[in-house]
């Protein structure tokens, strides 16, 4: 008899694809007839198991329910709402407006709905936006003392450092989590975790709460005269999972922690336990904030050239376009339209970060990498329809 195993969660990150395919393998390996099915329309895990371009696939289920709909007269049903925000009007209005924009816009059948009211501040500088980001926090931290904040960034750059000025100057503590997949000391860290698991517990696999805790404290030895910003986090991070591993996993074997741990360590994910930080403000960029959540979120720097990306940007109709605000442009071709809508769908990511409250800022001028000041104005995501962003309007 045929048995089915799901493996499934609403999080990203979370080792989905590297469960299903090292049970799949071991399960083979046990002599049994095995059917792997992907279901991600990223098709990681068909890559994970030898197929180079999943996208090219004729039939799959990104869009087998296309041949289906067409073959078999099937109907398609659709959630009206996403239940993550079923208490929250507004930020329920601006997830359903996005994503009704991303299928319906661009070909002229989009229906307009009722505005999403987003708080955005557009500052003449940089400056300006840091301080208004400043004050906001202040604010969030006075009035919620006990909910997250976080600040998101499309990219690292001069206008990070300054942010973080103003945060020191301020007094404001905070959690640096803006490290990307490939970053050395991201990559070297986790390696050198891998490297310490194994010669720790490599036959017996035997990780008690006391052994865990023995293993955190020779990683920190280990790095204890580095002082980098992202070595610092990334001990945060570890001292994070160690912690969330001794209370919300505890009912998990010692051979199970082990196979956690070392799933962790070999796919590079120990910024998913950002959430799971002691600090209240946490800075991070879109990327690295994928399947996790936050209370507040401030998107800073929604401008051309930076979100959406130089690569949209440079191939916009309307990038010499004179104005406050760049219009949303006409998806002149197929790649165009591509790249367009993958950006957008990096925006939705960060604008659904937030459970009760997203904001968005932007300045009139940028930095370029050697901190030169450049024109700016605020992006065409500003101008999506379905989203009112009211210049200075500050919802607490």
């Amino acid at each position: 008899m045929c048995k089915v195993i799901a493996i499934c969660n609403q999080k990203g990150g979370v080792s989905k694809t590297t469960t299903t395919a090292n049970l799949g393998v071991g399960l083979v390996r046990a002599g049994k007839k095995v059917l792997v099915i992907d279901a991600d329309p990223q098709g990681n895990l068909s890559q994970s198991l030898g197929i180079e371009n999943p996208d090219e696939l004729e039939i799959a289920l990104p869009n087998i329910m296309d041949i289906a709909k067409t073959q078999f007269e099937m109907k398609e049903i659709k959630l009206s709402q996403n239940y993550r925000f079923r208490n929250n009007p507004n930020m329920l209005r601006l997830d359903k407006n996005i994503r009704q924009i991303a299928q319906s816009y661009f070909n002229g059948t989009f229906q307009n709905s009722e505005l999403a009211q987003i708080p955005f501040f557009y500052g003449i500088t940089h400056e300006d936006e840091c301080q208004f980001i400043i004050n906001k926090i202040i604010s969030l931290k006075y009035n919620y003392p006990d909910q997250k904040i976080t600040v998101l960034f499309k990219q690292r750059g001069p206008d990070v450092s300054i942010l973080q000025e103003y945060l020191a100057n301020n007094d404001i503590d905070y959690f640096y989590g803006m490290f990307k997949d490939d970053d050395i000391e991201y990559v070297r860290f986790h390696n050198k975790c891998a490297e310490k698991l194994i010669q720790a517990f490599g036959i017996k696999k035997n990780i008690t709460n006391k052994a865990l805790e023995k293993y955190a404290n020779s990683i920190k030895n280990i790095y204890s005269s580095d002082n980098t910003s992202i070595t610092k986090s990334l001990i945060i991070l570890l001292d994070a999972l160690v912690n969330k591993i001794k209370t919300d996993y505890s009912d998990l074997l010692p051979d199970e922690r082990y196979d956690l741990l070392q799933d962790i360590f070999e796919n590079k994910q120990l910024k998913q336990s950002m959430e799971y930080v002691n600090a209240q403000v946490i800075l991070s960029t879109v990327h690295g904030a994928k399947g996790l959540e936050w209370d507040h979120v401030i998107i800073a720097d929604i401008e051309p050239w930076i979100f959406p990306s130089f690569s949209v940007c440079g191939d916009c109709e309307n990038r010499f376009n004179k104005g406050a605000t760049c219009s949303v442009p006409n998806l002149y071709n197929d790649t165009f339209r591509q790249k367009y809508i993958d950006e957008l769908s990096a925006f939705y990511v960060a604008v659904t970060r937030a459970k009760k409250q997203v904001y968005f800022s932007a300045s009139t001028t940028r930095y370029n990498n050697n901190r030169e000041q450049k024109q700016s104005k605020s992006s065409c995501f500003i101008s999506l329809p379905g989203i009112n962003a009211s210049q200075n309007q500050i919802i607490d």
